[in-house]
């Protein structure tokens, strides 16, 4: 019996894991694995361990509710959202986290349902937004402000852009 094509398939098997192992562990972005019916982890890579402060050894086995990383409701709409897609696949979902320290994240959670060792898994990876949230915070609050000057001054406000060429304005602008 001719076992080499058997052999050949185990091989290319292997190395694709070792790839993905690879990739998981270097990723840049918290990354991770949680069985379906539980939410407990099964694997984090370690930049999920810097993200969040649990080494993996303290992460395996419980869920981001038992570590107090998202709330029972939160986590709940996460799964909800997922399970009502046709491929089960959820991307860029905001979402608040709480590190060990009790500090707190913005968060875009991607994540996929797929099988892992014959367990039906939830493969996720985290994108922190936590700095871009407080920049467009900072533009709305000066937008604000910038609004409530020009009104106290009675001044108007116009935009030219030099890709166009067009010229818009306030009704103050247009008045004077």
């Amino acid at each position: 019996q001719d076992i080499d094509e058997y052999q050949r398939a185990e091989e290319r098997l292997r190395q694709s894991e070792e790839r993905f192992s690879r990739m998981f562990q270097l990723a840049p972005y918290p990354m991770g694995m949680v069985r379906r019916e539980d939410a407990a982890f099964i694997e984090v890579n370690p930049t999920w361990e810097a993200t969040f402060g649990f080494t993996r050894d303290e992460a395996l086995g419980r869920s981001t509710i038992d570590l107090g990383i998202y709330t029972a409701a939160a986590r709940a709409r996460v799964v909800d959202l997922a399970n009502a897609t046709a491929d089960k696949t959820l991307n860029g979902h905001e979402i608040t986290a709480t590190l060990r320290d009790g500090s707190q994240l913005t968060l875009l959670q991607s994540m996929r349902a797929t099988e892992f060792d014959g367990q039906d898994v939830w493969l996720f990876a985290l994108h922190d937004i936590t700095d871009r949230k407080k920049s467009e915070e900072q533009v709305r609050e000066r937008e604000a402000l910038l609004s409530l000057t020009l009104s106290a001054a009675n001044l108007g406000l116009w935009d030219w852009n030099l890709h166009t060429g067009l010229i818009t304005g306030d009704q103050r602008w247009l008045a004077m």
